[in-house]
């Protein structure tokens, strides 16, 4: 029982890291945003449609993790600022896909190098030992998670 109670501890030792390095990731990523007025989720959403244009709500939604709604608000205010578009696609008109704007071409630039300041920042306070031990445990929790949710779908 003592064991199991301690795997118990663990575990929930281990989910209260994640989101306090998930948290303070955004707190950092903003100080970093802040001077261009960007927020972390709209960076995130900007961050999706430069690695892949056309997205739609739904598909930004379930690849951020985020509900459509919440999107929708996102997709206004930068689409107010000009750093994306709305385009309707020409074969199904009911369909509305996400295309950076015109303002977003003089923010990439910037948008790339804040990123790459942010990972360098991050890096430069790693050891490659530690580095590659965290890469290593997150793996195995990622495995274990994975393993898990196949499980209970299977279960379900």
């Amino acid at each position: 029982m003592h064991n199991q109670d301690e795997r118990l501890r663990q575990a929930v030792r281990i989910r209260e890291l994640l989101q306090r390095i998930r948290q303070l990731s955004r707190d950092i990523l903003a100080v970093y945003l802040d001077p261009y007025g960007l927020t972390v989720p709209q960076f995130m959403v900007l961050g999706e449609l430069v690695q892949d244009p056309g997205l739609t709500l739904s598909q930004l939604a379930s690849r951020l993790g985020m509900a459509r709604s919440t999107i929708s608000g996102i997709v206004d205010r930068l689409e107010a600022q000009g750093l994306l578009t709305r385009e309707r696609d020409s074969q199904d008109r009911r369909t509305i896909h996400l295309e950076l704007g015109k303002g977003m071409k003089d923010l990439s630039s910037k948008v790339l190098a804040i990123h790459k300041q942010y990972m360098h920042d991050l890096a430069s306070r790693l050891s490659a030992e530690e580095i590659e031990s965290i890469i290593t445990a997150l793996e195995i929790l990622k495995e274990v998670l994975t393993s898990n949710l196949a499980q209970i779908k299977r279960e379900s």
